[in-house]
């Protein structure tokens, strides 16, 4: 009788923990709207047709049509893992990028906050329905009073932003914490597969995760060893192998599986960087500067440490803590050489955009949050916190009916507004012609977000502004309409601005038809000699070199 009933708990069990992650994805799902509508610019249709962001959405297309991702030219900084694998989940929901990018940010987000959550719920007693709110309340609040954490929480979020690592880093300081405690004796083989199967990830899609997850976890894990039980030494040491194999196969692959883009210059400007911690640094009546929310962080995560030191007593915090701390060092050490790197944003102050600080700024919440916990428990000792599910989405959702109207703006660029460029084209050619393009910065006419406004149903390439094709980001299958065959796609079309009508002769000559768009500032070429037509042959001509970018 009991050997029949157990079938039956085990589904029992498998049934409710199905139930319990599917009611804290809902619960991280409301936190993540209610904090990225706490940026305004975040709902400007600027985010979904950004040319870069794009680049994931566009090699999966290029994937379904028989091209080799490995093969293809990636961004410099890859963002395999999770970009990629994400926006293949979002590709399914829909064929309309408006969609697809609103699937994609509502995950990567959802997943950051629930392992924020994980992370605070592991450090301190709180269940993972208190943690989620708590998590979610703390990054509001250091949103509202400083601007700039709440806009980097939404740059989190998109693709190809160091978004992506943030995600694995939280993953791994998860796991690692979850190796070093010693309360758990028991070996576990699946937990060092992915401590190994992370590390081989995050290390190839971004060399950053050495030094803000990979060193920092080493270190966490190599603390313990001097401990008596020596079923726990062996298990950290089989962590540490796993960990130290994943980030050397993973640094090996990336430079010698994939094809990626130039690193950029890293210079000393000790001009730019004074301005730079004097922007991060700032106070003014209005917003908080970010680099007093890091510093503090950083201070609270120093006084656990002192504090674990001096009681000697070692716990989950003093793990979380030194993490953070040895994360943000190594990260600090190649800073200067690097911020300039980061990106600017129109009309946001140079240091708005710090996709290079992710882990230390948004593991902020968590270690602030790690504070709350324990001024609460000291000031009222008999304290208790309900574990409930449904109350912490009803808490979320009185939070988010605040950010109602910014939601409505989201409505509107995720179901209203499209690339007029991408419409024009829609209009004035058939989808068998294939267009060229030079306009890589400017997020409306550059080449994927033209693909992107038509679905990907009519074709568009990069040039460089020499009037060749440009081999960045984008490898020899962007021109192919056939991976097989390498038959070349038909480019009869030149997409131009008005003012550049000049140069545009100097590289193709007089075209047989002119579309001019008055209103959009634009002309439309097109050339009717088929594959002889001079666009035809430039790309042509490409294709037979190497067709990589020439790095210095």
């Amino acid at each position: 009788m009991r050997a029949q009933l157990q079938p039956v708990s085990r589904q029992i069990a498998t049934a409710k923990a199905l139930w319990y992650w599917l009611i804290a994805s809902l619960a991280a799902l409301i936190g993540s709207a209610i904090l990225l509508a706490q940026t305004p610019e975040f709902w400007m249709q600027s985010w979904i047709w950004d040319n870069e962001k794009l680049l994931p959405f566009d090699h999966l297309v290029l994937a379904s049509q028989g091209a080799n991702i490995l093969a293809m030219n990636l961004a410099r900084i890859p963002s395999l893992v999770p970009d990629y694998i994400v926006a293949a989940f979002s590709r399914l929901i829909s064929d309309d990028i408006r969609k697809q990018a609103l699937a994609y940010i509502l995950i990567i987000s959802s997943a950051q906050i629930l392992l924020a959550s994980l992370l605070l719920a592991r450090v301190v007693r709180l269940s993972l329905f208190n943690s989620i709110p708590l998590i979610v309340v703390t990054s509001f609040g250091l949103g509202f009073v400083c601007p700039v954490f709440a806009l980097n929480h939404s740059l989190a979020s998109l693709p190809m932003n160091h978004g992506g690592n943030l995600f694995l880093v939280f993953l791994l300081m998860l796991l690692v914490m979850r190796a070093s405690a010693l309360t758990h004796a028991k070996a576990n083989s699946s937990q060092q597969i992915l401590i190994f199967v992370i590390c081989l990830a995050g290390a190839l899609s971004n060399r950053m995760f050495i030094l803000q997850a990979s060193l920092p976890g080493l270190v966490v894990l190599a603390r313990p060893l001097h401990a008596a039980n020596r079923q726990a030494c062996s298990r950290h040491r089989r962590a540490m192998v796993a960990l130290i194999l994943g980030s050397a196969l993973g640094l090996l692959f990336s430079n010698g599986l994939i094809r990626t883009g130039c690193t950029p210059p890293r210079d000393w400007d000790t001009n730019r960087l004074i301005m730079h911690i004097q922007e991060l640094f700032i106070l003014r009546s209005d917003a908080l500067g970010v680099g007093w929310i890091m510093a503090a962080a950083l201070a609270i995560c120093l006084a656990f440490l002192v504090r674990s030191l001096r009681q000697k007593t070692s716990d989950q915090t003093t793990d979380l803590c030194l993490f953070m701390i040895l994360s943000a060092v190594f990260t600090l050490l190649v800073y200067p050489f690097i911020f300039t790197n980061q990106g600017s944003i129109p009309g946001r102050d140079p240091a708005a955009n710090l996709r290079y600080l992710f882990p230390l700024l948004l593991g902020a919440p968590v270690v602030f949050s790690r504070l709350w916990v324990a001024v609460a428990s000291n000031s009222f000792k008999a304290i208790s916190y309900p574990s409930s599910p449904w109350l912490s989405i009803l808490l979320l959702l009185a939070l988010a009916t605040t950010m109602l109207p910014q939601l409505s703006s989201a409505k509107i660029a995720v179901t209203q507004w499209n690339n007029p460029y991408a419409v024009f084209l829609r209009q004035s050619i058939p989808d068998n012609v294939a267009v060229l393009t030079p306009y890589e910065s400017e997020y409306l006419l550059g080449s994927r977000s033209l693909k992107a406004g038509n679905h990907w149903k009519s074709w568009a390439s990069q040039l460089t502004f020499n009037g060749v094709p440009n081999p960045w980001d984008q490898g020899k299958a962007e021109f192919y309409t056939n991976q097989q065959t390498h038959q070349q796609r038909n480019y009869q079309a030149l997409l131009i601005k008005t003012q550049d009508a000049n140069v545009a002769l100097e590289w193709f000559g007089l075209p047989s038809k002119r579309i001019i768009n008055n209103a959009l500032g634009v002309e439309l070429w097109r050339f009717n000699d088929g594959l002889r037509s001079s666009p035809n042959r430039k790309v042509a001509e490409s294709l037979a070199s190497r067709f990589r970018v020439a790095c210095k």
